[in-house]
C-alpha cells in the first residue's frame, strides 16, 4: 500500500496543494509523526495558532486546510489536525478526478487523483500523523472487518 513519495507529492501538488506543506508532505516527516495536533484556538504550534477561525474560505494558507466542518466550527485548521485530512479527503472524493479516462493524460490525472485518495483515506482514519502506521491500522481494520463478516 506503500506510493512511491515522488509520484505521491506531485499527486498532491495536482489535487490538493495544501499538502505541499513541509508537516504534511509524503511519507510525513519523522518529527511530525506522533498524534495529531489537538484543535485549539489559543494553543499554537510552533508559534502559529492550530485553528483560525473563519465563516469564509480566504484561499490557500500555508500549512492550514479551510474545514467546512470541524469541532470548533468552520476555519483553518493546521494540517497537522486529523479535521484537516478528514476535510480534504471529503473534498477530494466528492470533487473526483475530472478526467474522462479517455487519454493517457486523463489516465495520469485519474492515477494522481487515486493516489491523493487513498493517502488521504488512510490518514482520515488513523489516530496518528504517521502513514505507516496509517497504512498497517487500515489493513488491520479491514482484516479484521473480512474475518468477521465475510469468511464464514
Amino acid at each position: 500500500m506503500s506510493k512511491n513519495p515522488a509520484e505521491a507529492n506531485a499527486a498532491f501538488a495536482a489535487f490538493c496543494p495544501e499538502l505541499k506543506s513541509k508537516y504534511a508532505v509524503y511519507p510525513f516527516p519523522a518529527q511530525y509523526r506522533a498524534l495529531w495536533l489537538k484543535p485549539s484556538t489559543t494553543e499554537k504550534f510552533q508559534g502559529k495558532p492550530i485553528v483560525m477561525l473563519s465563516s469564509q474560505d480566504r484561499g490557500l494558507q500555508e500549512d492550514y486546510n479551510y474545514c467546512k466542518v470541524g469541532p470548533l466550527g468552520k476555519g483553518y485548521y493546521h494540517i497537522l489536525t486529523k479535521v484537516a485530512h478528514v476535510n480534504l479527503y471529503n473534498r477530494l472524493s466528492s470533487e473526483g478526478s475530472g478526467a474522462s479516462c479517455c487519454s493517457s493524460v486523463d489516465r495520469k490525472r485519474v492515477e494522481q487523483w487515486d493516489i491523493c485518495e487513498t493517502i488521504l483515506h488512510t490518514r482520515s482514519l488513523s489516530n496518528r500523523s504517521d502513514d505507516s502506521f496509517a497504512e498497517k491500522s487500515v489493513l488491520k481494520a479491514a482484516q479484521g472487518y473480512a474475518s468477521a463478516h465475510l469468511l464464514h
